[in-house]
């Protein structure tokens, strides 16, 4: 059984100026594979502004951590902000630090999820968005 789309048409006949629903058959399969591009390509570019402010943010925490506060390359910043060295404001840059760097790292993992909605939204509509984050 094909999928049939409709389309509005006027009629032959001089009845009047209603309208008629002609039927036209279209290839699911073949249809499918060739929008299935522009749905990725839906889902990726609606993907790209969360990795990138996920990396900007990451690039800051790291930016604070180790070239403001010095902290040595081989220490993380949680190590840091248990070892008892930071004191006062440097504490708070910290772990503010932290906090940029706990963000960051959430939003990366929240890349994936976004894709997968913003494809199933290009799909199926606006009722197949919340799907797509499952």
């Amino acid at each position: 059984m094909a999928i049939k789309k409709r389309s509005a048409v006027r009629p032959d006949s001089h009845e009047g100026d209603t309208l008629a629903i002609k039927s036209a058959p279209v290839a699911a399969s073949a249809s499918f594979w060739k929008e299935l591009p522009q749905h990725i390509m839906s889902g990726i570019s609606r993907m790209v502004p969360t990795l990138i402010m996920g990396g900007v943010i990451l690039a800051i925490s790291q930016l604070i951590a180790y070239v403001w506060l010095e902290i040595p390359p081989d220490t993380g910043i949680l190590d840091a902000l248990n070892s008892g060295k930071f004191t006062g404001f440097n504490l708070s840059v910290l772990k503010f630090g932290y906090l940029t760097e706990s963000f960051g790292g959430l939003l990366f993992s929240f890349a994936i999820p976004m894709f997968a909605a913003f494809v199933a939204n290009s799909i199926g509509g606006k009722l197949a968005f919340p799907a797509g984050f499952i």
